[in-house]
């Protein structure tokens, strides 16, 4: 997997960890930023659009303190029209999986995602960097493995 910067946000700090992780053993060898709260994300997504470009992977636990996870979505999805958003909750409620499509979420992930479903965001995003922009695949939603990818 190409170094793709990777941006976590979630407010604790063991879940962090243990992200990090599960990241590094499924071969995402980009550079990982975190962020404890939706305020601090926008913050580190806007200086390094300013530097150069931003995260092209956010992962976004939805209990965060301030902004609501599904907001920070929708804030990021503004800044960062291609990166690839992962939602990421301990609810398996329809409605949260289908609000987090609506908000611009690439992906819904139980917390904590299983090597496979990483493994399966690993190979849909090799899949759409190999397209040119204008023709890039998007996969429907499906529970085959507890996990959904747009």
């Amino acid at each position: 997997m190409p170094g793709l910067p990777i941006l976590l946000l979630d407010d604790d700090r063991d879940s962090t960890e243990l992200m990090r992780r599960l990241l590094a053993n499924a071969g995402f060898k980009g550079a990982l930023k975190t962020a404890p709260d939706a305020a601090s994300a926008l913050r580190v997504i806007d200086e390094e659009l300013a530097a150069s470009a931003g995260p092209s992977i956010v992962i976004v636990d939805l209990s965060l303190p301030g902004m609501h996870g599904f907001d920070a979505v929708r804030e990021i999805r503004l800044r960062l029209r291609d990166a690839f958003i992962a939602v990421m909750s301990a609810s398996d409620n329809p409605d949260d999986i289908h609000a987090a499509f609506t908000v611009g979420a690439d992906a819904y992930l139980e917390k904590f995602p299983s090597a496979g479903q990483l493994a399966d965001i690993r190979r849909h995003l090799l899949e759409r960097l190999s397209l040119p922009q204008h023709l890039r695949i998007v996969l429907k939603p499906g529970n085959q493995n507890r996990h959904f990818l747009r």
